[in-house]
């Protein structure tokens, strides 16, 4: 793994060099940037939005994203029960390449669902 590297299910968390090219901002939901949602079991990553900010890159990438935090933060796993099926996972600060597990079939791709 790279230094800063983490994981959390189906979702990397791998730092990059300051300056990665950002797109439209990923506006919070209450009080949380979702980094990946499951569609089949409700739970999500999250990290408090007043320590990052959550960028789609530029060109779009459904399953790559820019986090940016200055002073690090901490990517929760959970469902709206409270259930907790990841410990959290501590990010360093700075910038950091969000990249969601993909499921790869022929041509197809789609984006790991938990």
């Amino acid at each position: 793994m790279i230094p800063g590297q983490v994981a959390q299910g189906d979702v990397l968390i791998s730092p990059v060099e300051a300056g990665t090219p950002r797109g439209t901002v990923v506006p919070p939901l209450g009080g949380v940037l979702v980094i990946a949602s499951g569609e089949i079991s409700g739970h999500r990553h999250t990290i408090p939005a007043h320590e990052a900010q959550l960028f789609e890159l530029a060109p779009v990438n459904p399953v790559r994203r820019l986090l940016v935090s200055p002073a690090g933060t901490t990517m929760s796993h959970g469902g709206a029960d409270g259930s907790k099926d990841h410990d959290p996972v501590s990010i360093v600060a700075g910038e950091s390449l969000v990249i969601l597990q993909e499921h790869i079939v022929g041509d197809m791709r789609q984006q790991v669902g938990d």
